[in-house]
């Protein structure tokens, strides 16, 4: 198992991402109105122009108009005649087509928005007198971005950026000058949309409602702004090593504190069926311990040269960086590279985390990170949010309308679900009215989804309720992840959610009511177990990712104790209590401000007996009973289908294998699915099992650059798909068989060698 890797100098680099402060004044970096030592240290901390403080591109502008998604844009509120900035928050699904932002006429318009395979920023007349400048959408699809797009009216010019809150980089995508100049106003004025169809045809644009989310919406009106699309403007990066002379090969500075940093990773918790992890399994985690001393504060202070004062006699770079970095630490990215001397950054292995919290002490700095899935637990995620709107004054249990103080529009969508105490009802539209400070919600039902009408007094609290009706897996999991945990789109691998829907889960459509705030992570819980998949977080690839428990398409590779496994660490596990011989289902609550665990409160059951797993002769005639209850699907098919995959999976007491790999195998990691060949894997002959399959479940460097460890589960009783082997592959070998190759078998359906084929179903 040699490598000619284990001989190179591995190095090991963590870095911090922040944001910092840009000038709005004229010169970069920004000296606001200060001069030599009360310079500041281009931090929101240490601004001295806090309003004009500029972490993100217009952070320092205010907006003539807040809007957001469905909202109709003021015509009035804008200037057509003077230059202008709209700010779009979106997040752009695998197939986003519609309008962003529109206004204008047929003829004369600005519009945002996707039209064929180019996102368009398009403003002026429809003629040589429009600026039109577009920029390919599939580099944008799966990314949570904000669009900024500038109307350079003096200079007949549109120019249209994008800035990633992840990275915390501007970048211009495309710019356009008018052929002529624009007419005596760069839009009609007429009214607009912001994501909607507004019914007017702009020009010979697509149009339509947008289909992904939209966030928020600001309009700057005769407002300009100096927008610098450079790497590093809005943001610091610190990059720390142990000291060593092993670099790697980006010219890059490197402070070297790093005294400390282990990582643990994901633990997948397939079905939730491990009582020792939550149904979402192990978070990852990452703890860096990080040395204090004193610093020249080169090169992070542009000023430095200007203080007056000697940098290194005045405190420490953890003292210094803690105060300065005050503000924008929250969800500051922190990054683990791997690799070995004279490699680049991007070919290390990588692995991203949140930073979660700093514990400084002295000559430390100790930094401690979560993975992004970290972000949908209940104290920083939940569903429905709390709302905090209560009654005016008594209703009565046959009342259709109530009333709330203040413009609570914000809070309540124009048509919805609310639940007050234990009673559930709908309402049909809400109005502010100014005079009064009152919101009224009117067309009230009562009595909804199996609740019973109730008197209701004042101050008893209004809550908004989530609902979902027939949805997609794959729509209601990235709505959860990205509406709600505020995950960044590009930290999710959608695509991986709509392939896996679409060619294992079509069958399943989710329908619920969420009455009360809920945790994300529970929610998640909930349809893994439900629909059987399981969501994790890859920490190399850096995103979070779904897959469905199926049988078996493709193999990732082979691990054999020849070529793979270290020598004396491989180890079997079985856990007994895992087993199901039954598992009981209820669906279809009869309240659902009810009791959601509680077997009375459901309409329909479902007993499904595993027979071999309770046969007296295998297993005692022990049972272990799993009950599921189920608030998402609503028929008995599917329930069926999802208690029909458990019995399988767990007729058997379920099997673990832990082994450790070195350097050369690196790239196996949690996902991927293999089978073993070992000595201590055998069949009942003595021979080694060689077509047993395994998930990785669990992995982890434990020696950076030298060996990973690493845990898994196996599926075999999942199935396996296999295809129908073309022409000239020869006949039937364990060995073609084992590649999911499928053969003529005899009339018992056996290989030639005895063994079961496959079969189609």
């Amino acid at each position: 198992m040699s490598d000619t890797a284990t001989h190179r100098e591995p190095v090991e680099i963590v870095e911090i991402l922040v944001p910092k402060c840009v000038n709005v004044h004229g010169s970069a970096p920004c000296t606001a109105t200060e001069t030599g030592a009360a310079k500041c240290f281009n931090t929101r901390a240490t601004c001295n122009d806090t309003d004009n403080f500029q972490a993100r591109p217009l952070a320092h502008l205010t907006p003539d108009l807040t809007l957001e998604q469905g909202n109709t844009i003021d015509n009035a509120s804008i200037d057509f005649a003077d230059d202008a900035l709209i700010e779009v928050d979106l997040w752009f699904d695998m197939a986003a087509t519609g309008t962003i932002f529109a206004v204008g006429n047929a003829s004369n318009f600005m519009y945002l928005g996707i039209t064929s395979t180019d996102l368009v920023l398009a403003a002026g007349g429809t003629a040589g007198n429009q600026a039109r400048a577009t920029y390919a959408i599939s580099n944008l699809y799966g990314n949570t971005v904000t669009l900024i797009a500038r109307v350079d009216y003096s200079n007949d010019a549109v120019y249209l950026y994008k800035f990633c809150p992840v990275e915390l980089e501007l970048t211009l995508l495309a710019s356009a000058t008018a052929s002529g100049s624009m007419p005596a106003a760069w839009a009609h004025g007429t009214d607009g949309t912001v994501g909607e169809d507004s019914g007017i045809t702009y020009g010979s644009e697509d149009g339509g409602t947008f289909s992904s989310v939209i966030t928020a919406a600001r309009v700057h009106s005769a407002q300009t702004a100096t927008l610098t699309p450079s790497a590093d403007a809005y943001r610091f990066k610190y990059y720390f090593d142990d000291g060593r002379k092993a670099k790697p090969a980006d010219n890059i500075y490197t402070l070297p504190m790093l005294t400390r940093a282990s990582t643990v990773g994901t633990r997948l918790n397939l079905t939730g069926i491990d009582d020792r992890y939550e149904p979402l399994g192990r978070r990852a985690y990452a703890d860096v311990t990080l040395a204090d001393a004193p610093h020249s504060d080169y090169p992070f202070d542009p000023y430095r040269t200007d203080r007056g004062y000697d940098a290194l006699k005045r405190s420490t770079f953890w003292a210094k960086w803690r105060i300065r970095h005050l503000y924008g630490k929250t969800r500051a990215l922190v990054r683990f590279y791997h690799g070995y001397a004279d490699e680049a950054l991007a070919d290390m292995t990588r692995q991203t985390y949140v930073l979660d919290s700093l514990n400084w002490g002295r000559e430390a700095m100790r930094i401690r990170c979560r993975d992004y899935l970290s972000l949908t637990e209940f104290r920083r995620a939940q569903v429905p949010p709390l709302t905090d709107g209560e009654l005016t004054a008594d209703i009565t249990a046959g009342a259709t309308s109530f009333v709330l103080l203040g413009d609570v529009t914000a809070n309540y969508p124009a048509t919805g679900t609310v639940r007050i105490n234990d009673e559930l009802m709908t309402y049909g539209s809400r109005s502010y009215d100014s005079g009064a400070d009152e919101t009224t919600f009117s067309s009230v039902t009562r009595a909804t989804d199996g609740t019973t009408a109730d008197e209701h007094s004042a101050e008893d609290a209004v809550q908004i309720c989530r609902r979902y009706t027939a949805a997609r897996v794959d729509d209601v999991l990235a709505d959860l992840i990205i509406n709600d945990a505020k995950v960044p789109a590009q930290a999710v691998d959608l695509a991986s959610f709509t392939t896996e829907y679409e060619d294992t889960l079509s069958q399943y459509i989710l329908t619920t009511i969420i009455s009360e705030p809920t945790g994300v992570d529970r929610l998640i819980g909930e349809i893994a177990e439900q629909v059987g998949i399981f969501v994790w977080w890859d920490e190399r690839a850096q995103k979070i990712k779904m897959q469905a428990i199926t049988p078996v398409d493709t193999l990732d590779g082979a691990l054999t104790q020849e070529a793979n496994i270290v020598g004396d660490s491989f180890e079997i596990v079985e856990r007994p209590k895992e087993r199901i011989t039954t598992i009981s289902m209820f669906w279809n609550p009869r309240d659902w401000a009810g009791d959601l665990n509680k077997p009375s409160n459901f309409a329909n059951q479902l007993l499904i007996l595993n027979s071999s797993a309770q046969n007296l002769d295998q297993y005692g005639d022990l049972p272990q009973t799993r009950e599921i209850y189920s608030r998402w699907l609503t028929t008995e098919g599917l329930m069926t289908q999802t208690g029909s995959r458990y019995s399988l999976r767990y007729a058997d007491v379920p099997n673990y294998v832990r082994l450790k790999v070195d350097a050369k195998d690196r790239s196996y990691w949690i996902g991927n699915f293999v089978t073993i060949s070992h000595d201590y894997l055998v069949d009942e002959t003595g021979a080694r099992d060689k077509l047993r399959r395994f998930l990785i479940i669990e992995c982890e460097e434990t020696e950076p650059g030298h060996s990973q460890d690493m845990t898994l589960v196996d599926v075999t009783l999942d199935g396996r798909l296999y295809r129908i082997t073309e022409n000239g592959i020869g006949t039937y070998t364990p060995e073609l068989f084992a590649l999911a190759n499928a053969f003529i078998t005899d009339a018992n359906g056996l290989n030639s060698d005895g063994t079961t084929g496959a079969t189609i179903t």
